[in-house]
């Protein structure tokens, strides 16, 4: 971890729960001085555990009180033209008293409402937790990971529109004051997806998890296509290619903990494995050890026998050396 330091954000029930037992890893290992965690949630009932209050660093209520609720329904375009649109088209059904003080309950619509809210208190949270994390003077760079579900009311939204906050270049600034401009790193995300899970319920409820889950998963990749605010999206599905699934909660809590873990403590041999590629390779070379391809990494392969065998058009078997059989080739056969 060297001179780096982490602002771990837990967002919503999954990641509370496992933003907790990574905490509790962490500690025993003694590296939690280099760690500080922000949770966010919109249910206020989750925010007053005692466990909360003893592994997370800051705490954020996103839920809103009737009076809140009033102010966002009566002064929308105050917030943003997204607010403006819900309330306009939503709000008769969705912002009422009950719904938002009950947590978003798988309404993302819900936690755009809170966060268009909150969003000073939310910026200035994360300059307080870049403050503190400097103020240990143990790091030096600053990498925001974010630990969220992607089909629950909650994390999934708060997931897409804190990684807005650190790309979008004017939020990016009030983050940022008084802070030299390189101190935040691109993020790294974790999603848990719902998949194993969203079978237990019944169809209204399982449906509204699954498109979270897509909606989720569309507006990352279009918010990385548009600002850059990552450095990469881990989707954690909880199952292999046996078709094992977990499916007990205290399980999916557990590994997604222990994987949130793991990525914060190898982030070197991480980044190092990823960028090691073949085309970065030739050109660079201060990465140590074997290649990351799957040629090489699960094969052992040397640099040498990876360039020379990949990359001759006359060899179609790298494992072997052997020419395939024309038969093999398909030829100019019709079938696909």
């Amino acid at each position: 971890m060297n001179n780096l330091g982490f602002i771990v954000f837990v967002m919503g029930g999954v990641g509370k729960r496992a933003g907790i037992q990574f905490m509790k890893m962490l500690r025993n290992l003694g590296l939690h001085e280099k760690v500080v965690v922000v949770y966010l949630d919109t249910d206020g009932g989750d925010l007053n555990d005692k466990e909360v209050r003893e592994y997370f660093d800051i705490v954020v209520d996103l839920s809103l009180s009737p009076g809140q609720i009033e102010t966002v329904r009566e002064n929308a375009g105050c917030f943003g033209p997204a607010v403006e649109f819900v309330v306009r088209k939503y709000g008769a059904q969705l912002v009422n008293e009950y719904e938002a003080q009950a947590g978003s309950r798988t309404i993302r619509m819900l936690t755009l409402l809170s966060f268009a809210y909150y969003l000073p208190a939310i910026l200035d949270v994360i300059h307080k937790a870049s403050c503190m994390l400097m103020g240990r003077g143990l790091t030096r760079f600053i990498k925001p990971v974010m630990i969220s579900s992607s089909g629950g009311g909650c994390g999934s939204a708060v997931q897409v529109l804190l990684a807005y906050c650190f790309g979008q270049k004017k939020l990016k600034r009030q983050i940022r004051y008084g802070l030299p401009s390189h101190i935040h790193s691109p993020i790294t995300a974790v999603l848990a997806e719902p998949f194993t899970l969203a079978r237990l319920h019944k169809p209204p409820h399982r449906d509204r998890i699954l498109s979270n889950s897509a909606a989720t998963t569309i507006e990352t990749e279009s918010l990385d296509a548009a600002l850059k605010p990552y450095e990469v999206i881990y989707h954690l599905a909880f199952t292999n290619s046996s078709g094992v699934i977990l499916s007990s909660v205290q399980d999916l809590d557990r590994v997604l903990g222990n994987a949130i873990l793991q990525i914060l403590i190898c982030t070197d041999v991480v980044a190092s494995r990823r960028a090691d590629t073949f085309a970065i390779g030739k050109q660079l070379d201060r990465y140590q050890g074997l290649d990351s391809h799957r040629f090489g990494l699960e094969f052992g392969m040397s640099h040498e026998f990876v360039d020379r065998n990949l990359f001759t058009r006359d060899l179609d078997n790298p494992f072997t050396g052997e020419p395939v059989a024309d038969e093999q080739k398909g030829g100019d056969s019709d079938e696909i």
